[in-house]
């Protein structure tokens, strides 16, 4: 029934909603939200912004909309998946659909709750923060949302990325190529020493760099070609701290243009 609902286009389902009576109407998407799904939830939010504007399907919406936040709330989170409470365009047709039939307080509330229950970094400033930034009317809904993403945001700023104090680094957490991870023991631990060059033949030297590239760590190799066998330079970076301070950065202009967008 899900696969059914989601395959059959917008344009369609008005002309089915002409067709079959409000009640039909009402089962099918009783049916459908039965363990819903987020395609589901996008293809009902789209259904919906259709009917919003058509007068004889205008209280079908209004009721299913009422419902969004039980919709929202039944929703799988799993950021390890990349499964968040909305997805742009189920945003769009959520602001949308709200700017067109305001809700109350205790709706609106629940939605903003639901919708900032998530705040993996992946979601909120790539999916719901850009949707905000949208040239949109500013809304009950969207307001609340700005102030909270703007809330998170600030919390980031305030905690700005240190670099290391010292050339020291942890050993990675791996079974694999313990030998190698052995022999660089004393490099990583060491606070000033920055280069290790590990001359050896070549079999050895292609463990060693197939045993750096498995992890992730601050570590970067060169093949120096002089003398025999060839050296596998090894020298320490700043990766993990220049990865951070780029993520700062964006944090920060996401938070430039909230504040900006909401005027305060």
């Amino acid at each position: 029934c899900q696969s059914y609902f989601t395959k059959i286009d917008v344009g369609h389902w008005l002309k089915l909603a002409r067709f079959f009576s409000s009640e039909i109407i009402e089962k099918i998407f009783l049916r459908v939200t039965q363990g819903i799904t987020m395609q589901v939830l996008e293809q009902l939010l789209g259904i919906l912004r259709a009917f919003s504007n058509i007068i004889t399907l205008d209280q079908i919406a209004s009721a299913q909309i009422k419902q969004l936040p039980f919709y929202f709330s039944r929703l799988p989170i799993d950021p390890a998946k990349k499964e968040f409470p909305a997805s742009r365009v189920a945003l769009d047709d959520l602001f949308w659909i709200e700017n067109k039939s305001p809700q109350d307080e205790m709706w609106i509330n629940r939605m903003a709750e639901i919708l900032t229950g998530c705040t993996d970094r992946n979601y909120m400033n790539h999916i719901l923060v850009p949707q905000l930034l949208a040239p949109t009317e500013i809304t009950g809904l969207t307001n609340i949302l700005l102030l909270n993403c703007r809330q998170y945001l600030q919390g980031r700023a305030d905690n700005q990325p240190s670099p290391p104090d010292n050339w020291c680094r942890q050993m990675p957490s791996t079974n694999s190529y313990t030998k190698q991870w052995q022999q660089l023991k004393a490099f990583l631990e060491s606070p000033d020493q920055r280069v290790f060059d590990f001359q050896k033949i070549q079999n050895e030297r292609n463990e060693m760099e197939h045993a750096i590239i498995n992890v992730v760590i601050d570590l970067k190799t060169e093949t120096i070609k002089k003398g025999s066998p060839h050296t596998l330079r090894i020298t320490k970076t700043q990766e993990a701290y220049n990865r951070k301070m780029k993520k700062w950065n964006a944090d920060m202009e996401l938070l430039k243009k909230i504040v900006e967008k909401i005027g305060e």
